[in-house]
């Protein structure tokens, strides 16, 4: 409701968000929401579920569909011994730089 009330005020909304949520609940925002800061934890399920309590499947899936149609700056913050391996920082390169994560609507 607060977004929606900015909007029509003419101002701005961020979320920030890990991603865990379903995906209803980010249809629910999205004409209400200008930016999106997704934080990706640990790229490898496994990692993360040990790490996090879960894995990160619906994660990634909602950050795949949310690149689709909204404007997401993604962030990881690199853990000295958690998700600093050189495959982890490869398997975040590689999603970085991945068409299907590029965001249509993002701007430089």
């Amino acid at each position: 409701e607060i977004a929606r009330e900015y909007r029509q005020m003419g101002l701005n909304s961020a979320v920030e968000t890990c991603g865990c949520v379903s995906w209803d609940a980010f249809e629910a925002v999205l004409p209400w929401i200008d930016l999106f800061l997704f934080d990706l934890k640990c790229i490898d399920s496994a990692k993360h579920q040990q790490y996090c309590g879960r894995g990160n499947e619906q994660i990634l899936s909602n950050l795949s569909r949310l690149c689709q149609c909204a404007r997401v700056i993604v962030r990881m913050p690199i853990i000295p011994g958690i998700n600093d391996t050189d495959e982890d920082l490869r398997l975040a390169t590689w999603i970085i730089n991945c068409p299907m994560w590029r965001c249509p609507k993002a701007k430089p």
